[in-house]
């Protein structure tokens, strides 16, 4: 899948494919059924197709990335997040920021590579505070299912690489990596240990 790019204002947003995940109507929360299937055009029980991709934002040269790909953990349709960033000539050593919109693996996990070395080794990692104590800040064991136990387990080993660099920002947190904001009076948490190039992304 090719990239689509579109000028808003002064930054340019590229939609870049990460891959196809294989799934089922399953995974679907929060809407009945029937629904559901009515929508997708498929029954339960049959596959579906759910494209995963993410953002590159272009400002001045500096570019930040929204979510940061699957990798190859959830199967060989997906992973291409790196790759569709070089196609359009943008190594993931030039990404400077990435927003992750939450911790879910199919927007977190290649943050690091199968070796847990970072893959956009020059980045600073920007999360909402509240995803990051739920995700970060707690023993596994306190997931109320298999499922979060382990997407904890995999958080703490995705974010390792650059958590010293990791900036939290409430929600609402002004973020000069795009020069944007919804509300500028909202204070910010930065842990104790970031850097100072984290405390200058938000």
């Amino acid at each position: 899948m090719g990239a689509h790019s579109r000028q808003i204002g002064d930054i340019a947003v590229t939609a870049l494919s990460d891959g196809v995940l294989a799934t089922g109507l399953d995974v679907v929360l929060g809407i009945d059924k029937a629904e559901a299937e009515r929508l997708a055009g498929k029954t339960a029980g049959e596959p579906v197709d759910i494209a995963v991709n993410a953002f590159l934002l272009e400002l001045n040269g500096r570019y930040v990335l929204v979510d940061a790909g699957s990798g190859n953990t959830l199967g060989p349709t997906l992973g291409k997040l790196t790759d569709s960033l070089r196609a359009i000539g943008v190594a993931p050593e030039r990404i400077d920021t990435i927003l992750l919109t939450h911790v879910h693996s199919d927007h977190s996990n290649v943050l690091v590579d199968d070796d847990g070395r970072a893959v956009y080794p020059n980045a600073q990692l920007v999360l909402h505070e509240a995803e990051a104590a739920f995700w970060l800040d707690r023993d596994e064991a306190s997931g109320a299912n298999e499922r979060i136990r382990r997407n904890i387990a995999k958080a703490r080993v995705t974010t390792a690489p650059i958590a010293s660099a990791c900036a939290r920002c409430v929600m609402a947190t002004r973020c000069r990596a795009c020069r944007r904001c919804c509300s500028p009076a909202t204070p910010r948490a930065i842990p104790a240990g970031a850097s100072n190039r984290a405390a200058r992304a938000c």
